[in-house]
């Protein structure tokens, strides 16, 4: 049985998410509604994770976690320095304390200085050319979310793996996905 490469899959599986993410963010002129909802964007896919995992989802849904809980239970449940890359949770905090401090301030402090680092996390980490993004804000929510949404399709294509595949290393994982090795998949 032939497959995609693993990474060419979720790729291409998380493009329209990418696409309705920034879409919808440049249609915001607002600077503060953007990154409000934006950081909504991002609570949606955490949300998504948690329910992947979930054995029983309404126990999820009556939680009512917050933005912090979440992400915090997501990092727990899907860390691997192969899948999860080491910026993603440290951007995600700044974010939700970005909103935070919207929400809860007429006039937030330091608002400008909060942005400036959580776009310097995620730029930093990804920039692979060094030309700046037209907008950094929208670029670095926009990844943020895009990062999630790989490790959302990552797992959701592991899962298709048999079993006893499912419970090796990430790496044989993905070895075994790449392979499409007949039996492997179910």
């Amino acid at each position: 049985m032939e497959t995609d490469d693993l990474f060419e899959t979720v790729l291409t599986k998380t493009q329209g998410d990418r696409e309705r993410c920034v879409s919808t963010l440049l249609k915001i002129k607002d600077r503060e509604l953007r990154l409000i909802k934006g950081h909504l964007l991002v609570e949606e896919i955490l949300y998504k994770l948690l329910l992947f995992k979930s054995a029983k989802p309404s126990a999820i849904h009556k939680a009512k976690l917050s933005f912090a809980q979440q992400l915090a239970i997501i990092e727990g449940l899907y860390f691997d320095e192969n899948l999860m890359p080491d910026w993603l949770c440290p951007a995600a905090t700044k974010l939700n304390k970005i909103r935070n401090l919207l929400a809860h301030n007429l006039t937030p402090k330091n608002l400008e200085i909060e942005i400036d680092e959580f776009t310097r996390i995620v730029i930093s980490n990804l920039r692979k050319n060094k030309s700046d993004p037209t907008d950094k804000l929208i670029y670095s929510i926009g990844n943020l979310h895009c990062g999630f949404m790989q490790i959302l399709a990552t797992n959701q294509e592991l899962e298709k793996l048999h079993p006893a595949i499912r419970s090796l290393s990430l790496k044989t994982q993905v070895l075994a996905y790449n392979s499409g090795t007949s039996g492997v998949l179910k």
